[in-house]
């Protein structure tokens, strides 16, 4: 499709059934959502690992950050009325 399907998978399971720790954890859902799954989402990650979090408006940035505090974000990426936040878990 996108050249990818060979270093890729999905599942439809539960956040805390996938197996295993990744270098990198996407996602992009509704701010309440990524606010609830901070500690899932982070603990996913490995040391040292890179978390991407998408579908933000600029008024709910301050509020997505402070639910991830093992994160250290860059800049906030602006697209439109959009915000990706990029961060490294620290620590």
């Amino acid at each position: 499709m996108n050249g990818v399907s060979d270093r890729t998978s999905f599942l439809f399971v539960p956040l805390r059934e996938v197996p295993g720790n990744f270098d990198v954890v996407l996602a992009n859902i509704h701010d309440y959502t990524l606010r609830s799954m901070a500690n899932e989402l982070t603990d996913k990650l490995k040391r040292n690992g890179w978390l991407g979090l998408s579908g933000i408006s600029s008024a709910q940035v301050s509020r997505v950050e402070a639910c991830f505090p093992r994160v250290k974000f860059e800049r906030p990426i602006n697209r439109d009325e959009w915000v990706g936040l990029v961060g490294k878990v620290v620590g």
